[in-house]
């Protein structure tokens, strides 16, 4: 008699899911600028990075490419910061960028001769 035996996971799905949430108000700051331009300080798990523009698209997706989720669960997470650098030098958090890595997996059957 041939029986099947559930031996291990094999992820079969892999995705991943962003979450942008704007905590601050760029209104109520006095942002440094630079060729006319307001500085964004963006501290994500692959490092730093400061970038001058006035395209929010833009900071939002170098925020999302500076996050990297690690690890073996099903569900990992990282974050990134998005500031906003003033005048004086001191940084107002303006948003929080959630990234998911999110594995779906199916169970892997071998099948083994029972007497």
């Amino acid at each position: 008699m041939i029986v099947k035996v559930n031996t291990h996971p094999i992820v079969s799905e892999t995705h991943s899911e962003y979450h942008i949430d704007w905590c601050g108000q760029i209104m109520n700051t006095h942002p440094k600028l630079e060729n006319g331009m307001p500085i964004f300080y963006i501290k994500g798990g692959a490092g730093y990075m400061e970038l001058s523009t006035t395209n929010m698209k833009t900071v939002e997706h170098v925020a999302k490419k500076m996050t990297c989720p690690r690890g073996r669960e099903s569900v990992t997470t990282d974050q990134a910061y998005i500031y906003i650098i003033e005048e004086n030098g001191n940084k107002v958090l303006l948003g929080i960028v959630t990234h998911n890595y999110i594995k779906t997996y199916n169970q892997m059957y071998d099948e083994f001769e029972y007497n």
